[in-house]
């Protein structure tokens, strides 16, 4: 690729990239915000001997929300990538 094309080649589909990984990691950090305060809302605090796994589920929750709302994104990308070899 790099003889035929050049270097360049290697960053072709980095937009459509960046384009959906920005509001997934904004989605994923306000995600775990809210998930995270809702859980201090809904079970006490019980002092530290729960908070690695309220940090692992919220960690989860908020992962799997936010891929949710930008999977239309993801699967724009991989689109335009498959149709990139369709036509190569």
């Amino acid at each position: 690729m790099h003889r035929t094309k050049g270097p360049l080649a290697f960053y072709k589909g980095l937009t459509p990239t960046l384009i959906a990984i920005f509001p997934y990691a904004g989605f994923q950090f306000s995600c775990y915000s809210a998930v995270k305060s809702a859980s201090e809302w809904v079970t006490p605090a019980s002092g530290k001997q729960n908070e690695n796994l309220r940090n692992l589920l919220c960690g989860c929750g908020a992962g799997v929300i936010s891929k949710t709302l930008t999977y239309p994104l993801d699967l724009f990308k991989k689109r335009l990538q498959v149709g990139g070899f369709v036509r190569a």
